[in-house]
């Protein structure tokens, strides 16, 4: 044995590449350039590189790359027969974080590498699957499905048992996991059904080429020798009692077992009967498949086969040996073969079926359970208080005639359930499509209308999540599925009347259609606008419109509250309101209303608390409440918002009330002094020269009405200390430049100057900060801001 390049660098690198070489030229040199153009950067990778007693040119190809690139350790040695062994070998040798196998006759993809490391450090990856693309071969598309982390046993990742994966080497190397050496046929499988099982973290890089798989002409990878029976038996005799011993998830193990009963009856029992001339051969290979049929065989498992195989294996199981040849060379027809008897379906077309001689009994030609309905929904709207679908079902293969559809509504964890008849409809196109003129689709079209409120001697449905099935009868064959909802399905709750609030038919993450009824995930959206806001004798009136979305017409009743944040309290607001009609993209009955808001006397004869406050308005009818927040229209006058109101009351009650608009235009009552701050409520526009010598002028904007009930002053204080004090004037109409600020409407907030006794250059020398003092009630308030 000898190594070459072991002066590689002594940093650990991210991903060790390990790869069994057996007379692999001339893609030898391809798959190491793809490994060494790898955008995962030289610096972050190795490739440990075995040499199985190669007899062409790939010893000196290794060595050759080896003398150029240092990440390269080349290990000669001796054949040993198989790929287990260097894979070992290289194993052993590796360092990095990660390991990934790959076969010298395949290649890369340039960005493999990077991506496949990546998904494992941002996922706590413990294997991640690559996907896999055939060269002159299939692979198995279903397993290489995009995914952050999967399910070994829900998932189809366990379809592929290649070794062109990554691994955390932390995880082989603590649970001991190594290619068997004694096999040379399905090792693979071994190794990775091994990796899977002590893996906590499951990745695939589904979006993008990783692996290119290539079909070879002459096999002369691997050492040659002859496939005896012992060689294609060892591994099923190795996996599935490795499957049936580890694995206690009664889906998991079902599942991973149904994979390997599929490679037994397809790559064992069928090619040793088709290719094995030795007939003491044969016998062998079936007595061994039988053998493993019997100790873990379930019929749970017979699903995940396909019909004709769960055929071969039946006769297998049951000893009618003579009849294995012809099911071996048999080729099933595009289009089925049915035998439609007593609400079963049967392959007619399979082999000796109802042969008398051949004795095979019916159910193991039965498909009834592997048909799948066909289906589509056009049509899920509301009309008149009535939720109508419509769409097209059918059993393929089964003609439309003796026709039965219905709906079915199964309560979402419960035992609840409901059937409604549907109208059959003609579906020409559908036959013309689909049934390849030999089968009759023309009655596949249904519609239904479902009134909620009254299903038949069940009455209402009761609130709850309802999850729509369709069950399709043809001919005495009855399939049954979840109807799909249109991609296009727009959830337009549907207000209901009797016990409860609302409906909605909606479609599910999985494509299906479903009820909410009673608000369970969605309710009854409730609009609402305000199109006036003004102030009267210190009352606050609110004066909008509102209506709930696809409410049917009721006498509904209306109530503007005010609900504060942070802990949700409400308050009832003095609210009258009559029906009107509202322009909508939809015209629609509507309510309008007036509230009158007193902030002194609202809160039980005593002033609105301090808080922010949204406003809501809350709609009612018989079994139906719904709240809605208020937007504000474009008809509210902006003089009347973002601005401070001081409110005095006959006990010397003292309020600051300012109407809000937020930046998604809905309306809020801010109720406290907190809300007289330099950031919100003062704009100061202008700093100049006055009309005499040593005189200041300031001029600027201020959010308060009706400041002249007290007292304004601004005191301005230089950096030294003194301090210069002047009534604030209201000016009306201003002169005063507009003033910026992030609030809305500041150009309308009224204007205001205060004259000051001091030289600008003292000023702007010393610098200073404005200071506003209100003073009302007796009580002062200030709010501070530097300005030169």
């Amino acid at each position: 044995m000898s190594e070459v390049g072991t002066s590689a660098v002594s940093a650990v690198p991210d991903v060790s590449v390990v790869m069994a070489v057996y007379n692999a030229m001339p893609y030898l040199t391809e798959c190491l350039n793809s490994l060494l153009h790898q955008s995962i950067g030289l610096d972050r990778l190795e490739i440990v590189l075995v040499d199985d007693g190669s007899t062409d040119g790939s010893p000196a190809e290794l060595d050759r790359l080896a003398s150029l690139y240092r990440q390269l350790r080349v290990v000669h040695q001796a054949n040993s027969g198989g790929p287990s062994q260097p894979r070992n070998r290289g194993l052993d040798l590796a360092r990095g974080r990660y390991v990934f196998i790959a076969d010298p006759d395949d290649y890369l993809g340039p960005e493999a590498l990077e991506r496949l490391v990546a998904m494992a450090e941002a996922q706590n990856s413990d294997v991640v699957v690559a996907k896999v693309v055939g060269v002159g071969r299939g692979s198995a598309p279903q397993a290489y499905r995009h995914a952050e982390r999967v399910d070994l046993y829900t998932s189809e990742v366990y379809r592929s048992l290649l070794p062109m994966k990554l691994f955390r080497r932390s995880l082989i190397e603590e649970a001991g996991i190594r290619f068997p050496e004694d096999l040379w046929l399905g090792e693979d499988q071994i190794f990775v059904t091994e990796a899977f099982l002590a893996a906590q973290v499951i990745s695939v890089v589904g979006d993008y080429d990783c692996y290119f798989l290539r079909a070879l002409d002459g096999g002369t990878n691997l050492t040659s020798r002859r496939r005896a029976p012992n060689d294609r038996m060892l591994v099923f005799e190795r996996v599935m009692p490795l499957v049936a011993e580890r694995v206690t998830d009664p889906l998991g193990r079902r599942r991973m077992l149904a994979r390997h009963f599929r490679s037994l009856i397809e790559k064992a029992l069928l090619l040793s009967l088709i290719r094995d001339q030795d007939m003491a051969d044969r016998a062998e290979v079936t007595a061994r498949c039988r053998a493993l049929c019997h100790s873990y065989w379930d019929e749970s498992m017979a699903p995940e086969l396909s019909a004709l195989t769960r055929l071969q294996l039946y006769v297998l199981m049951t000893g009618n040996d003579q009849l294995l040849p012809e099911l071996a060379r048999y080729t099933a027809p595009g289009t089925p073969d049915l035998v439609l008897e007593g609400g079963r379906a049967y392959r007619r077309d399979f082999p000796y079926f109802r042969d008398p001689a051949a004795r095979v009994p019916d159910a193991a030609y039965d498909v009834t359970d592997r048909l799948k309905i066909k289906q589509s929904v056009s049509v899920v709207c509301w009309s008149d208080g009535l939720l109508r679908i419509a769409g097209a079902a059918f059993i393929p293969m089964i003609d439309t005639r003796d026709m039965a559809t219905r709906l079915v509504l199964r309560e979402r964890g419960g035992d609840g359930e409901r059937t409604v008849a549907v109208r059959h409809t003609a579906t020409p196109q559908l036959t013309e499509k689909h049934g390849a003129g030999r089968h009759d689709y023309g009655l596949s079209g249904w519609e239904a209308e479902l009134d909620l409120d009254h299903m038949g001697q069940d009455g209402a449905l009761p609130d709850g999540v309802w999850d729509l099935h369709i069950q399709v009868e043809a001919q005495g064959v009855m399939r049954e599925t979840r109807l799909a909802a249109p991609a296009s399905l727009a959830s337009r709750p549907q207000a209901l009347h009797e016990h409860r609030e609302s409906a909605v038919a909606y479609r599910t993450k999985g494509g299906k259609l479903s009820l909410d009824i009673g608000g369970t995930f969605h309710t009854v959206p409730t609009r609402a606008q305000v199109l006036e806001e003004f102030w009267t004798e210190g009352v606050l009136y609110l004066r909008g419109t509102g209506w709930m979305e696809n409410a049917p017409g009721s006498p509904f009743q209306a109530q503007v509250f005010l609900r504060r944040r942070g802990d949700g309290h409400e308050v009832a607001v003095d609210t009258r309101f009559a029906p009107q009609q509202v322009v909508t993209p939809e015209p629609r009955e509507a309510l309008a209303f007036s509230a009158a808001l007193d902030p002194l006397n609202v809160y039980a004869g005593a002033p609105l608390p301090g808080g922010v406050w949204d406003v809501f308005l809350r709609l009612a009818a018989p079994g139906l409440v719904q709240d809605g927040r208020l937007r504000a229209a474009d008809t509210i006058d902006p003089r009347d918002l973002w601005r401070t109101h001081i409110l005095t009351g006959s006990q010397g009650d003292l309020g600051f009330i300012t109407p809000v608009v937020t930046a998604h235009n809905y309306a809020v009552i801010h109720s406290g002094e907190h809300h007289f701050t330099p950031g919100t409520q003062v704009l100061i526009s202008q700093v100049g020269r006055g009309g005499a010598d040593r005189e200041v002028v300031v001029r600027g904007r201020i959010g308060l009405q009706n400041f002249q009930n007290g007292r304004l002053d601004l005191v301005l204080t230089e950096s030294g200390g003194a301090s210069h004090r002047a009534a604030v004037t209201p000016m009306s109409p201003s002169p005063t430049p507009t003033a910026q600020g992030t609030e809305r409407n500041t150009d309308q907030w009224p204007s205001f100057s205060a004259v000051f006794g001091v030289g600008m250059q003292q000023l702007r020398r010393a610098g200073a900060t404005a200071r506003f003092e209100l003073t009302v009630g007796g009580r002062s308030y200030e709010s501070t801001m530097r300005i030169t």
